[in-house]
């Protein structure tokens, strides 16, 4: 789905508590690898404060144990989902997108989040 976050979940109360029951997002949705989906959630806690993308993929991987090579697929993934955000700024965003320095040195920061002290992923 590449942009899974709070506001796009649908919440069911059962009797053990709140649960998700639906993620909708008609725009962008497709089958794939769900740990794609992790980039962009990280990346958005990431630039409000590292601490919070650290602890947000620490409790993802203590709930939800990874598949062998998780690091170096989470770097790949977060590159693919800010080429994405890259593509759509530089082309909707003119001001933004002079704001951002090199393509590489904006993506570098994100694509390094897991090797960052830490991380325990």
């Amino acid at each position: 789905m590449e942009d899974y976050k709070e506001g796009k979940v649908v919440l069911s109360r059962t009797p053990d508590g709140w649960q998700v029951s639906g993620v909708f997002d008609f725009m962008g949705c497709y089958f794939g690898d769900g740990e794609t989906d992790l980039s962009r959630i990280t990346a958005e806690y990431f630039d409000q404060d590292p601490e919070l993308a650290r602890e947000f993929l620490a409790t993802y991987l203590q709930l939800r144990a990874p598949r062998p090579g998780f690091r170096e697929r989470f770097s790949l993934y977060m590159l693919l989902d800010r080429l994405i955000i890259w593509e759509y700024i530089q082309r909707q965003e003119a001001e933004v997108a002079s704001k951002m320095g090199t393509l590489r040195d904006w993506t570098e920061r994100y694509t390094q989040i897991a090797d960052t002290p830490g991380f325990d992923g």
